[in-house]
C-alpha cells in the first residue's frame, strides 16, 4: 500500500511539473509568414466595406 502510494505521489508531481510548460505553448506564427514572425496575414479578416474590400 505504501509503495502505491509513493507512486501516486510522483506520478503526481511529474503531470504537474509540465503542466505549466504546456501551457505556455500558444498556436504559433500565421501559418504562411514564412519567417516565424506571426503577421497575422493568415488569420480570417471580417470583410471590410469600401473600394478594395480584402
Amino acid at each position: 500500500m505504501k509503495k502505491m502510494i509513493m507512486v501516486f505521489v510522483i506520478s503526481m508531481f511529474t503531470i504537474f511539473a509540465f503542466t505549466p510548460a504546456n501551457a505556455g505553448n500558444g498556436p504559433g506564427p500565421a501559418p504562411n509568414s514564412g519567417d516565424g514572425i506571426p503577421d497575422g496575414s493568415g488569420y480570417p479578416s471580417p470583410p471590410s466595406p469600401g473600394p478594395g474590400g480584402n
